[in-house]
């Protein structure tokens, strides 16, 4: 994707930035579709409830990606920013945002009331895009605090549909609707700062994981409350979930879908997670990553995940040591994934904050390929890195440094996605693309709730 050097004029940048978000017109038969479906919830009726879709018309159809908002959010504008939409079509996923701005409950009660729900957004998704395949499409779910709890309840109700699901500062009770949901990925989010739901997330995954023994990893927003978590995170959680689960020669069509695979042992990775003091979260300063079959600690009690893609990217987001290093695009912008074309080199750079003279090793990751194995790779503090992707998809690249403090070996970790996408179709995408590029500050910063959103 064409990019504008950081040599153009600040001032001239913001300006045409402020210009193009508010102009940008839509890609031809990608617009936004908003639509209505009818759901029930326990006594209450909701036969207009609002949704919306998108979806690529570049790349085939795989499944889609539902974004359940807080209670009193609404998430159906949000894919009119082609951000979202970038992130999607790198792994061939549509989009559902969902209305929730009466904050009433709407997701169901029991088994079959979830079942109904799910089926009548998808194949009213599938009428409004004139896409019948939507109807037997997998869906990934991502849910952000009320949001999150119904994540979990639709993906418990529809395990052989559900690709994965995201608990992001709020989790289900502790019920499983259909006992094949042990299977199905998830991750569960607590904000070290979340007053609202941290402790009951924690608590509600220690349940799933020590008493259903179910596929599920508890991850540690540090400094964080009740905000949603990195978009960085969660893309890499549903690329690895699809990549493990999804066979490549799959496709949902208008008279059949797809057959989700288990993600065997002999894949899994543990990682050590956070204990609850006080009802909050436990600081692990490095917390172990290992084969399912390696591991040290106590089974029942390790956050299970898909990969070793993903276990990289648990212990860079979860350990509590300084986290001394940085490894950011030389692009962007600070909470979406940048964008790259399909054979565009992307440009890192890493700086150690720090005394570089007391690195001992540095290794650098392309998901679970290692680039970099060097102990002078960072002499100077700072490097830089370039890798061109083969594959569409979402690409994460982790560091991780050894060092000495007061004589003693220590670890730090950071990291970062990419979606890699076809070439793009429109100038406009384009242009929004070299605009943002330059105002970007890579922190994997979560987005604040919508006003009432909770």
């Amino acid at each position: 994707m064409a990019r504008c050097t950081a040599h153009m004029a600040i001032a001239f940048v913001l300006g045409l930035l402020a210009v193009l978000v508010g102009a940008l017109p839509a890609i031809a038969g990608e617009e936004v579709i908003f639509y209505t479906a009818n759901f029930t919830s326990g006594s209450t009726s909701f036969p207009t409830k609002g949704l919306s879709v998108w979806t690529p018309d570049d790349v085939p159809l795989r499944g889609m990606l539902w974004i359940l908002p807080g209670r009193g959010g609404d998430s159906r504008n949000y894919f009119s920013d082609p951000r979202w939409q970038e992130s999607a079509r790198s792994l061939g996923l549509g989009l559902i945002g969902l209305d929730n701005s009466d904050a009433v409950q709407y997701a169901g009660a029991n088994l079959q009331q979830f079942t109904d729900n799910f089926n009548a957004a998808l194949n009213g998704a599938a009428a409004a895009a004139n896409r019948p395949e939507i109807s037997n499409a997998p869906v990934a779910f991502w849910g952000f605090s009320w949001g999150g709890w119904n994540s979990n309840r639709f993906a418990s109700a529809v395990p052989d549909r559900a690709i994965c699901y995201v608990n992001d500062k709020y989790s289900s009770t502790t019920s499983l609707l259909d006992p094949d949901a042990v299977t199905v990925p998830g991750l569960f989010i607590s904000g070290e700062n979340d007053t609202s739901y941290g402790s009951t997330t924690i608590n509600w995954f220690n349940t799933w994981r020590a008493t259903h023994d179910a596929d599920v990893a508890l991850i540690a927003d540090w400094d964080r409350g009740h905000s949603w978590t990195s978009q960085d995170l969660v893309w890499t959680h549903i690329a690895q979930a699809m990549k493990e689960r999804y066979s490549q020669d799959q496709l949902p069509t208008a008279g059949s879908g797809v057959t989700l695979a288990s993600v065997p042992d002999s894949t899994a990775w543990l990682g050590q997670s956070n204990r609850v003091s006080s009802n909050a979260l436990t600081p692990v300063g490095w917390p172990e990553i290992a084969p399912c079959s390696e591991y040290s600690g106590d089974v029942s009690q390790a956050s299970w995940l898909i990969n070793e893609t993903e276990a990289l990217v648990y212990r860079a987001h979860n350990a509590s040591n300084p986290r001394l290093i940085n490894i950011a695009p030389t692009i962007g912008d600070d909470y979406y994934l940048e964008v790259y074309d399909l054979g565009q080199e992307i440009a890192m750079e890493l700086a150690f904050i720090g005394d570089p003279a007391a690195i001992t090793g540095v290794q650098v990751y392309h998901d679970d390929q290692l680039l970099v194995d060097s102990s002078t790779f960072l002499a100077s503090g700072l490097a830089s890195l370039n890798y061109t992707p083969s594959e569409m998809g979402i690409h994460a690249f982790t560091t991780v440094i050894t060092y000495l403090a007061d004589g003693q070996p220590m670890f730090t970790s950071d990291y970062w996605a990419a979606a890699v996408v076809p070439e793009p179709t429109t100038v406009a995408l384009l242009c929004c693309g070299w605009t943002l590029a330059l105002l970007r500050r890579h922190n994997r910063l979560g987005r604040k709730p919508q006003a009432g959103e909770r």
